[in-house]
């Protein structure tokens, strides 16, 4: 019997010029070329960033060799500027791989927290100085006023001594605390009694300054 009877697709094959080769399989000659050479030439390698980005620091910004900042300018008012603690910001923030601009905005923000810091202290004083003047005015009731008037002159025989002594009441608030106030009236009383030696009156020379003054009545 006839094998080309038996096989006819192969026989066809044979009129083909034998089994075609399948898709995707190397074509004789192929297995020895190079990698490049069978698919083709490769696209370059691409820089790394770092290399693109050479003098750059990782916020992107460059910092080495920019110009010096003047904090001076951006100095809230009220507030007095301090040259090196400036430059020494300043350096801080270059190590830290800040901008001009990054470090103004910090210096502006911390100038600012420090002013209103300073305001809210300020303030808080200032009430404490009113709460003591209540307070005074409460504890002596209706002797205040009295009291008040014998201050007065106990704090001028202080000033022939101690010519500062009402700016420093004033100045530290002492002046509305009432244990100071009743210091202040009982110093009045006893120069208005005596012959105070100490402030101003001429000395009798007694060795007794205060001969005339009953000390059991401010017990």
């Amino acid at each position: 019997m006839n094998d080309d009877v038996l096989n006819p697709e192969g026989a066809a094959d044979v009129e083909k010029g034998g089994p075609q080769p399948e898709t995707g399989t190397v074509e004789p000659g192929q297995a020895d070329k190079p990698a490049e050479e069978t698919s083709g030439k490769s696209e370059p390698q691409k820089k790394e960033d770092g290399a693109q980005k050479t003098g750059e620091t990782i916020l992107g910004k460059k910092t080495e060799g920019s110009e010096e900042i003047d904090f001076k300018s951006i100095v809230p008012e009220g507030m007095v500027y301090d040259e090196k603690k400036a430059k020494d910001f300043a350096t801080i923030g270059k190590q830290a791989g800040l901008s001009n601009e990054q470090m103004s905005q910090l210096a502006v923000y911390g100038m600012n927290y420090a002013n209103e810091t300073a305001k809210a202290i300020k303030e808080a004083y200032v009430q404490q100085v009113e709460d003591w003047g209540k307070q005074a005015k409460e504890e002596l009731g209706n002797d205040y006023d009295a009291t008040i008037n014998t201050c007065g002159k106990g704090i001028e025989a202080l000033e022939k001594k101690i010519p500062n002594i009402r700016q420093a009441l004033n100045e530290t608030g002492a002046g509305n605390r009432v244990e100071v106030i009743r210091a202040m009236a009982l110093i009045g009383e006893i120069v208005s009694e005596d012959s105070f030696r100490g402030f101003g009156t001429p000395s009798s020379g007694q060795a007794n300054i205060y001969n005339k003054t009953n000390f059991d009545a401010y017990k």
